[in-house]
């Protein structure tokens, strides 16, 4: 999950920012002295480069279990709006690594991240929401809110979402049973390498629900999630 959050390095994204520094250069006062406006972009950049370089650090901090560098850094970001920093601090409170665990607060920060459409964050509030009391007793069990999330998570190419919006259309949860739909995104998530859809893909092939009954195909399915690591 890290590796598919980490975001480019400070070079490669103050080249990416720079047309906005133009942008704000040009909405300042014409009035304005143009070394003064340039400056100001500068340090603009600067500051953006700068917050970059800190969520690197906290992302890092947070894989090396080093939750208290990680709260440090990412907690000041959460707060002024981003995106990543508000899912990794929602993971956080839902693990209670490094602060006490605290499902609303998780919860908080999730919808914020997920709001600004951070696939991972939705793909979360997807899986939580098929929970239910037993995980969170302000949490009620809501398939159709799952599907959702799911869903948009799943149209944002994050594979595991795929594989679980797959399983709701394979098994009806929160949508009319639908095989080929299932199919649909399992086969999406399986070329990401998501050992969860091989396997599901497998399982469809076992029973022939959607496809043929075919067990040669079914063992290929579940050779290839072990190739994954799926035992």
């Amino acid at each position: 999950m890290v590796k598919s959050i980490l975001v480019a390095g400070p070079l490669f994204a103050a080249v990416l920012i720079f047309p906005l520094g133009l942008v704000f250069a040009r909405r300042l006062s014409v009035q304005q002295p143009e070394g003064s406006r340039r400056e100001r972009v500068r340090l603009w950049l600067r500051r953006r480069c700068l917050r970059r370089n800190q969520l690197q650090d906290g992302v890092k901090a947070y894989g090396e279990k080093d939750y208290s560098v990680a709260l440090k850094a990412l907690a000041p970001l959460a707060h002024l709006g981003a995106a990543e920093a508000q899912y990794y601090l929602g993971k956080m409170y839902d693990e209670g690594s490094g602060v006490p665990k605290d499902d609303r607060t998780a919860e908080h920060w999730y919808q914020r991240a997920a709001a600004q459409g951070l696939a991972a964050a939705q793909y979360v509030l997807g899986y939580r929401n098929t929970l239910g009391y037993d995980h969170d007793p302000h949490l009620p069990l809501d398939y159709k809110a799952a599907v959702e999330w799911y869903r948009k998570a799943a149209e944002s190419g994050h594979a595991e979402a795929q594989a679980r919006l797959g399983e709701m259309y394979q098994y009806g949860y929160g949508v009319p049973r639908d095989y080929s739909e299932a199919l649909k995104w399992y086969y999406s998530a399986a070329e990401q390498g998501s050992a969860t859809a091989m396997k599901a893909i497998g399982f469809m092939y076992y029973w022939g629900e959607g496809v043929s009954q075919d067990y040669v195909k079914h063992a290929e399915w579940y050779r290839k999630a072990a190739e994954q690591g799926d035992v």
